[in-house]
């Protein structure tokens, strides 16, 4: 195959090395048809993929062609990566924090085996397992037959307790796994057991503690606590239902008879007056509903954005979405409008830039159309609403 073919005629000067805030999004222009186009606005692709994934912080995507089956690494270039491989049919790029090109691996499949490899076309891990997982760490879990291992970048591999058939995503260097009796505990990333599987359920570490569930005894209710890193209770299962700590605000929600309210790592906990709903703290701030209006609160409980809105969502990066009357914008953490809120629909911010909804009167059909385009924190479309969809 010709692969020249599948990409658009863009010319030479477009393809110079993108700046830090230049990235890419996946457009549909309907059901099964996918190409890739950059924030500049430049189309790097056709609508040539019946499936394509959304670009990595660090630049790249994957494809599958429509005619072939063949799936393919694009960058922000809108070059083909040549893995040395043919007849790849199912690809998931796994960029890694470092800048060295090894690091930067995918896992592929021939056939109906998987493997990894790096973006010089070294196979870092052969062919021959049954599935392998991205688990957002610096390396990967494969399963072959029965039996789990840690995947390294460096080719090595670390085969888990035969006891575990499950691995869940690292944080603060320990993940969660589930055993054959369906209780869980946590590895380190040598693959040792620090935490033995005697928990129902658990959450993800963050600033040394983790929400996890018991099994009661008798007919009591299962209650949630918080362990510590050596697996003891730090603060005591009393709680209906728990999430992480916020790293920013150090605050956990937690509900207990059906009322919710915060903690701090030490258990002490923080009420918010004149709520009648409350979410969890995500970079320092929580929303929460007066029973009219939704607002933001800070980690003391008191209200930093007086509830004003219909709808809201978390904040990232100082800045929050946020609705009325079904239109959505913005506004930062001093609750002052960045993006004017008339927008059908404003996806999270990926390097200051959200993927945006708009509709458009269609005159001749007398109807509403809604086309998804990419906008910058500033209001204004770096890639214009004229796509089915975007991610």
């Amino acid at each position: 195959m010709n692969r020249t073919l599948v990409l658009s005629a863009i010319s030479a000067f477009f393809l110079t090395i993108c700046n830090c805030q230049t990235t890419g999004y996946a457009y549909s222009t309907g059901i099964g048809s996918w190409g890739f186009v950059r924030s500049d606005g430049v189309e790097l692709t056709q609508d040539i993929f019946r499936t394509a994934s959304s670009f990595s912080a660090d630049g790249y995507a994957t494809g599958i062609l429509k005619n072939t089956n063949e799936a393919l690494l694009i960058d922000l270039e809108g070059k083909i990566v040549d893995l040395k491989l043919e007849g790849i049919t199912d690809l998931e790029y796994l960029g890694q924090n470092e800048k060295r090109i090894d690091d930067k691996t995918a896992i592929f499949c021939l056939g109906k085996k998987f493997g990894v490899i790096n973006l010089q076309g070294k196979v870092i891990h052969e062919c021959d397992y049954d599935k392998i997982e991205n688990v957002k760490s610096r390396f990967t879990i494969g399963k072959k037959a029965s039996s789990l291992f840690i995947l390294n970048i460096d080719g090595s591999t670390i085969l888990l307790d035969q006891d575990i058939v499950k691995v869940n995503d690292f944080q603060e260097g320990r993940a969660s796994f589930v055993s054959k009796n369906k209780m869980l505990g946590f590895i380190n990333e040598k693959g040792t057991v620090i935490i033995k599987p005697k928990f129902k359920s658990v959450g993800k570490f963050s600033l040394g503690l983790a929400w996890a569930k018991q099994l009661p005894k008798g007919k009591e209710k299962i209650k949630v606590g918080f362990i510590n890193e050596q697996g003891d209770w730090e603060i005591e299962p009393k709680f209906d239902m728990a999430k992480e700590f916020d790293q920013k605000s150090q605050r956990a929600l937690v509900e207990v008879n059906d009322q919710r309210f915060y903690i701090d790592p030490t258990g002490k906990e923080i009420w918010v007056k004149h709520a009648s709903r409350i979410g969890p703290f995500e970079n320092g701030y929580a929303w929460a509903f007066d029973g009219k209006f939704f607002g933001f609160i800070d980690p003391e409980g008191s209200w930093s954005i007086e509830p004003q809105f219909e709808n809201v969502k978390g904040f990232e990066n100082g800045l929050a979405f946020v609705s009325k009357g079904n239109n959505w914008g913005m506004i930062n953490v001093n609750g002052e409008i960045v993006i004017p809120i008339k927008y059908g629909e404003l996806g999270r911010l990926k390097n200051g830039l959200s993927i945006t909804s708009y509709g458009r009167l269609n005159e001749k059909r007398n109807f509403i159309e809604v086309w998804y385009g990419v906008m910058n924190i500033h209001g204004h479309f770096v890639v214009e609403p004229k796509y089915f969809n975007v991610k």
